[in-house]
């Protein structure tokens, strides 16, 4: 079968099986050293993805498989846009088919907010938490300390050009509304307050809760009075969950301004 042949065949797929990271809960993405494309891994067998996440995990990736079924393919493969991924591998039978996202799916007007007045999207910086977390959560024995070093500068460069969605909570406090920041504590009950990369990481988080989003860049977060007792900030808690430390927030804003 053709590159070609298989592509037509890809929307009629009963469902197919993508990699993804028990690290960031998202697709599990690398960097192809030849077309530098930012890939996903998906399968049209079970039993061949299951094969590949456990081989994965025994080399400490956390790799796990998500089904996806025929009427989703199209949501998920979409979303991919929001997450900065660019490439596509399909492992079909033995073969091997690489596609540029675009040559399978369109890219919206806004991929993470109806809002086309003033969309919140930052897939540059979903991107870097991805690759840094697949490799820091590794803990390995003898880590590439230069590579997660780089890794981990890129990242914060990007922490500091986002924009993000704070959510909160409206209160009546003597009769006078009053917009109250959600707090949710880590594992080791420190108090964080959620920022979230887009709308669809805010479904993500918000679940049943009846929450509303305010939009605010690095400089407007570091106005924010957070209490002595709270640690800092959480981005995507319901997906990467990368931690920015109130300390760190301080020592980026004192290096913008000075």
């Amino acid at each position: 079968m053709t590159r070609e042949e298989f592509k037509r065949q890809i929307p009629t797929l009963e469902a197919v099986y993508m990699l993804h990271s028990g690290f960031t809960k998202a697709p599990y993405v690398a960097c192809n050293q030849e077309t530098f494309d930012d890939e996903v891994f998906i399968y049209t067998e079970e039993d061949k993805a299951v094969e590949e996440a456990k081989r994965m995990t025994e080399q400490k990736q956390n790799a796990f498989v998500v089904k996806v079924e025929k009427q989703n393919l199209l949501r998920i493969f979409t979303m991919l846009y929001t997450y900065g991924m660019n490439g596509m591998v399909f492992i079909h039978k033995g073969n091997r088919f690489a596609y540029q996202l675009a040559e399978i799916v369109h890219k919206p007007e806004h991929t993470g907010n109806s809002n086309k007045q003033n969309p919140v999207e930052n897939p540059q910086l979903q991107l870097c938490m991805f690759y840094f977390m697949q490799e820091v959560r590794r803990q390995l024995e003898h880590p590439n300390a230069d590579a997660l070093k780089e890794l981990e500068e890129e990242m914060f460069v990007n922490v500091m050009r986002a924009k993000y969605l704070v959510p909160y909570r409206e209160a009546q406090v003597d009769g006078k509304t009053q917009m109250q920041l959600v707090v949710i504590k880590l594992d080791n009950g420190i108090p964080m307050i959620p920022i979230l990369t887009d709308l669809f990481e805010f479904a993500k988080f918000q679940g049943d809760q009846k929450l509303k989003v305010m939009t605010a860049g690095f400089d407007q977060l570091t106005a924010i009075p957070v209490p002595e007792e709270h640690g800092g900030f959480l981005i995507n808690p319901a997906g990467v969950s990368v931690p920015i430390t109130k300390g760190w927030v301080q020592k980026m804003n004192q290096v913008v301004n000075s």
